[in-house]
């Protein structure tokens, strides 16, 4: 009986041996490689190999993930920045909780410049250096007399003498205590300027002569053409002198 088991075991084996030879000559087993191959390839999402998960398995979120926000108020209300009207408390302030501005009262102000520039604002008037008018009469003598004067100047035409100074020495012999007057005048006598004059000397060096001098700031308007003279009295005296100035500048006639 042991003996029939053996040959028959035998050939079984043969038999596969045999088999598998077959099976690799004729490609065959390849072709069942490939079927199992395509078999394993086949399997998608919606027909998964099963699988048992071993120790923790990492799971990536599918469809829409919920999140809680921990940061939130009384009401389930997200918080942001500010809610409501923002509190902003002032630290510049003074005593009395007022905010401090750059001055307060009134700002003591310490200007250092030995001259400080001005800027013209508005359109500046320009008066060029010949316009400028500064004249001295000859002198008038009057030997016989206390009135003596003449012509001191005559507007150019065209042109407006602004006169903004007047001045004028005089003198005479043996005067009155009441000094010397004087003026100045146009032609036509319209217009008169009085110098106010003060005492200068009396009798001087025995010779009773008295002199006198007057400095006025006047503003007066001549026209164009004007002749403008000076006329002085000095009053109980056998002489007479007078020599004037005027200052000021022409403009355009209008």
């Amino acid at each position: 009986m042991r003996n029939k088991l053996l040959r028959w075991g035998l050939s079984v084996g043969t038999m596969v041996s045999v088999a598998t030879v077959l099976l690799l000559v004729t490609g065959w087993g390849s072709a069942v490689a490939a079927s199992v191959s395509s078999v394993l390839v086949a399997n998608t999402a919606n027909n998964p190999v099963p699988v048992t998960p071993i120790g923790t398995v990492p799971v990536h979120e599918q469809g829409t993930a919920k999140a809680q926000e921990q940061n939130v108020d009384g009401n389930g209300n997200i918080r942001v920045h500010e809610q409501g009207t923002a509190k902003v408390a002032e630290q510049s302030v003074d005593g009395n909780g007022n905010i401090k501005v750059h001055e307060q009262g009134t700002a003591n102000v310490n200007v250092t410049n030995s001259t400080v520039p001005v800027h013209e604002q508005g359109t500046a008037a320009v008066r060029l250096a010949d316009e400028d008018v500064s004249v001295t009469d000859p002198g008038y003598q009057n030997d016989s007399g206390s009135l003596c004067g003449g012509p001191v100047y005559t507007v150019p035409d065209g042109k407006d003498l602004v006169v903004m100074y007047i001045g004028a020495f005089a003198d005479g012999t043996n005067s009155s205590p009441g000094g010397a007057r004087g003026w100045l005048y146009t032609g036509d006598g319209s217009v008169l300027l009085p110098f106010v004059y003060q005492s200068q000397t009396t009798n001087e060096a025995g010779f009773g002569q008295d002199s006198f001098a007057a400095s006025d700031a006047v503003h007066y308007v001549f026209g164009p053409g004007t002749t403008i003279s000076v006329s002085t009295r000095v009053p109980d005296s056998s002489t007479c002198f007078v020599r004037s100035s005027l200052g000021g500048y022409l403009q355009p006639a209008g």
